[in-house]
C-alpha cells in the first residue's frame, strides 16, 4: 500500500500473513543467528555462554522491533521499502562484528554502531508514523523518545574504554527493552494482528531451528564419518524435529491476546527460546565431534541441556502466565523438564551420544505428556471479544489495559 502508513486495522475482520518484504528481511538474520552460533561454538565455556546470550538478545530485539512494526503499520511504499532494506545492510554490518564484539579492538565498536544505526532507521520508521497517523501519537511519541536515548546510548558507547563500553551496551538495551512496558496505554491505540504477530515468531523459531539442523550436518562434515558420529548427528536432528513438533503444537500464542504478564512473557520470553534452541544445535555440533575428540564432551552436555532447558522454561513461564497462580498440568510438566535438564547437565563423565538420547528422551516425554493432557483436557470455551480489540478510537487515550501489549 502506497502513499501513506495504515492504521486503525479490524484485528478480527482480515487475517494478516508475512509480506513478501518481512520475508526478505529474515533472511539476514539467518545469517546473524549463524554467526551468534559461531560465537558458542568457538567459546563453549560458561563464560562464552554468558557472552553468546549477550549478543543474542539485542540481536533478537532488533528483529522483534522491526516485526512490531511491520504489523501495526502496513506500508509498501518506496521510502519503507528503501528504509527496510537499509536496516538489512546494517544487519550484516551487525552479524559480521558479532564474532568481535568483545575483543578489545575495534570489533566492539563496530558491533555498537551497527547495532546503533540499526535501532536508528527504525527510529526513522517510527518518525514516519508519527508525522502520518496522529492518533498514534502518543505510541509513536513514547517509541521515538525511548529508542532515540537508548540509540545514543549505543552510539555513545563507541567513545569509551572496556569495560566501560559495555556497561552503556546495557544500559541502553534496559532503556529499549523498559520503554514498551511503560507505554501500555499508548499501545492499547494501536492493537495488532491476532494471527500476524505468532506467525511471525513462528517463522524465527524455524530460522533457529534451521541453524541447529545446519550444525548438525556441520558436525558430520567436520568429523569422521563412523557410526557413533552419524547416531550422535541423527538424534541430535530427531531432537529438533521434537522441538518443532511442541512449539507449533502446544506453545499457545493466544498469550498474546490476555493480559499484560501474559503477553509480555510471550513477546520478552521467545528472546531466551530462540538463544536455547540455538545453542541445542551448537551442542548437536559439539556433540558429533566429540565423538573423536572427548574434550568437547562436556561442552556438547552443556550445550545440549541448557539450550533445552531454556526453551522448556520459557514455555513453561508463558503457560504460567496464562493459568496463574497455581499453574496446570502442562506447565508443570515443561517445568519438570527444564529441571531434569538442568540437573543432567550437571552429570559429568556421560558420553556424547547417551546425553543426546537422554536429551531426546526428555523432551519426546514431555510431547507425548502434553499431547495426552490436551486430549483429556475439553476445549475452553471461546473467551468473549476484548474491547480494546475493536478499531483503535482516533482520539484519547484508552482508559483501561489492552490485552493485546507488545513493543
Amino acid at each position: 500500500m502506497a502513499g501513506r502508513l495504515r492504521f486503525g486495522v479490524e484485528r478480527d475482520a482480515e487475517e494478516r500473513h508475512g509480506s513478501w518484504l518481512e520475508l526478505f528481511f529474515d533472511l539476514i538474520f539467518v545469517v546473524a543467528v549463524a554467526e551468534l552460533a559461531g560465537t558458542l561454538e568457538h567459546h563453549p565455556t560458561p563464560h562464552g555462554f554468558l557472552r553468546y546470550a549477550a549478543l543474542f538478545l539485542p540481536v533478537c530485539w532488533a528483529w522483534i522491533g522491526y516485526t512490531f512494526f511491520a504489523d501495526r503499520w502496513q506500508n509498501e511504499d518506496a521510502p519503507h521499502r528503501v528504509l527496510m532494506i537499509v536496516s538489512m545492510l546494517g544487519v550484516a554490518f551487525l552479524a559480521i562484528a558479532i564474532p568481535h564484539a568483545f575483543d578489545g579492538g575495534t570489533g566492539s565498536v563496530r558491533f555498537a554502531i551497527s547495532y546503533g544505526a540499526v535501532r536508528l532507521l527504525l527510529i526513522v520508521l517510527y518518525a514516519r508514523a508519527y508525522t502520518t497517523d496522529p492518533a498514534a501519537r502518543p505510541l509513536t511519541g513514547r517509541y521515538v523518545t525511548g529508542f532515540t536515548i537508548g540509540a545514543l546510548l549505543w552510539f555513545s558507547s563507541a567513545a569509551v574504554p572496556l569495560p566501560q563500553r559495555h556497561w552503556l551496551w546495557a544500559v541502553g538495551f534496559a532503556v529499549e527493552l523498559a520503554t514498551p512496558l511503560l507505554s501500555a496505554r499508548a499501545i492499547a491505540r494501536v492493537p495488532f494482528h491476532r494471527s500476524h504477530i505468532p506467525e511471525r515468531f513462528g517463522l524465527f523459531v524455524i530460522i533457529v531451528l534451521g541453524e541447529a539442523v545446519a550444525l548438525g550436518v556441520t558436525g558430520i562434515e567436520g568429523g569422521s564419518l563412523g557410526l557413533p558420529t552419524l547416531l550422535a548427528a541423527a538424534v541430535g536432528f530427531l531432537g529438533a524435529g521434537a522441538l518443532w513438533w511442541h512449539y507449533f503444537d502446544h506453545v499457545d500464542g493466544s498469550a498474546l491476546q490476555r493480559w499484560l504478564v501474559s503477553g509480555q512473557t510471550y513477546v520478552y520470553g521467545h528472546m531466551p527460546l530462540y538463544a536455547g534452541i540455538t545453542a541445542y544445535g551448537v551442542g548437536v555440533l559439539l556433540g558429533s565431534r566429540a565423538m573423536t575428540d572427548a574434550a568437547l564432551a562436556g561442552a556438547a552436555r552443556w550445550c545440549l541441556c541448557a539450550g533445552a532447558a531454556a526453551y522448556f522454561l520459557v514455555v513453561a513461564a508463558i503457560q504460567w502466565t496464562m493459568t496463574m497462580p497455581v499453574g496446570d498440568a502442562r506447565m508443570w510438566t515443561r517445568l519438570g523438564t527444564a529441571v531434569l535438564l538442568t540437573v543432567l547437565a550437571t552429570v559429568s563423565g556421560l558420553p556424547p551420544l547417551a546425553v543426546a538420547v537422554l536429551v531426546l528422551a526428555a523432551v519426546l516425554a514431555a510431547l507425548v505428556a502434553e499431547h495426552l493432557l490436551t486430549a483429556r483436557t475439553p476445549a475452553p470455551a471461546a473467551p468473549a471479544p476484548a474491547p480494546a480489540l475493536a478499531p483503535a478510537p482516533r482520539s484519547g487515550l484508552d482508559q483501561g489495559n489492552h490485552p493485546n501489549l507488545g513493543p
